[in-house]
C-alpha cells in the first residue's frame, strides 16, 4: 500500500500550542498557563508533552503502514532537522520518501538520509502515477518536466491509473488538475479547508491536506483517498 502524511513536526513544541488537534498533549497546567498568557509563543511545554505527541503520531504510523509499504511525507518532518534519525529509526516502514517542507533543513537531513538507502529526499513537487492491477500496485514518479513519450505511454496505453501532484505547499492550480489529478499537500494544518470549499467549489475535493492535523494524527492511504472521491 502507498501512504501519505505531512507536518508530523516531531519534537516541535510550538505545534502542540498552535495546532488544535495537538492541544490535548498539553497538561492542564500548561493549558491554563497558555490561555492566561494570551497564547504567548514563549509559553513553556514540558518534554513529556512533546514525547507524548511524538509517540502518538509514530504509533499511529506504525499501526497503519507496513514494513513493505511506501510512505510519502510531504514536508516538515521534525524540528530540529538534525534529529530526524531519532524518528526515522522508530518508523517501521523501510521506504520513506520525504518531500521537503519549509521546516526541513536539507544540510542536516541529507547526511542522515544518505545513510539509509531506502529513504529518499524529494527536492521539488512531483507528479506520481499509481496503477492498480487487482490487488497489486505499481508506482511511477516523474518530475513535472516529463517528455511527450512518457505522456503517450501513460495516457494512451494504461487506463487504470490515478495521477497525483505532491507538494508541501497547497496550490490553487496544478498539473492536469482539469483531468482528475489529485493534489496532496501539507503546510496549512487544516486552516484552508473552508477557504477551499468557498473559493474552489468545483475542485476542492481534489485538493487534500494530508497533514496529521487534518487526518486524525494518522497517515492516509491511497485506497482511503480514492474512496473519499466516490
Amino acid at each position: 500500500m502507498i501512504w501519505f502524511t505531512s507536518d508530523t513536526h516531531f519534537g516541535h513544541k510550538n505545534t502542540i500550542k498552535f495546532c488544535r488537534s495537538r492541544n490535548c498533549f498539553m497538561t492542564s497546567e500548561e493549558t491554563e498557563l497558555w490561555n492566561q498568557s494570551g497564547k504567548d509563543i514563549s509559553t513553556p511545554i514540558s518534554s513529556q508533552s512533546i514525547h507524548n505527541m511524538n509517540k502518538t503520531i509514530i504509533d499511529n504510523i506504525n499501526n497503519c503502514v507496513k514494513y513493505d509499504d511506501i510512505l510519502f511525507i510531504l514536508g516538515d518532518f521534525c524540528f530540529p532537522s538534525s534529529k530526524c534519525k531519532i524518528y526515522t529509526n522508530q518508523i517501521n516502514c523501510k521506504d520513506i520518501r520525504l518531500v521537503l517542507g519549509n521546516h526541513d533543513n536539507l544540510s542536516q537531513i541529507k547526511p542522515l538520509f544518505d545513510l539509509h538507502p531506502a529513504f529518499t529526499i524529494v527536492y521539488n513537487p512531483i507528479q506520481i502515477f499509481i496503477h492498480k492491477y487487482e490487488e497489486n500496485m505499481v508506482l511511477d514518479i516523474y518530475n513535472i518536466s516529463y517528455n511527450n513519450k512518457i505522456k503517450s505511454r501513460f495516457y494512451k496505453n494504461i487506463k487504470n491509473w490515478q495521477g497525483f501532484y505532491l507538494s508541501h505547499y497547497p496550490h490553487i492550480s496544478w498539473p492536469r488538475s482539469d483531468r482528475g489529478n489529485i493534489h496532496l499537500h501539507g503546510h496549512s494544518h487544516g486552516n484552508l479547508e473552508e477557504w477551499k470549499k468557498e473559493h474552489m467549489p468545483d475542485n476542492h475535493r481534489n485538493i487534500i491536506d494530508v497533514g496529521v492535523d487534518v487526518q486524525n494524527l494518522k497517515p492516509i492511504s491511497y485506497n482511503e483517498i480514492k474512496d473519499r472521491q466516490q
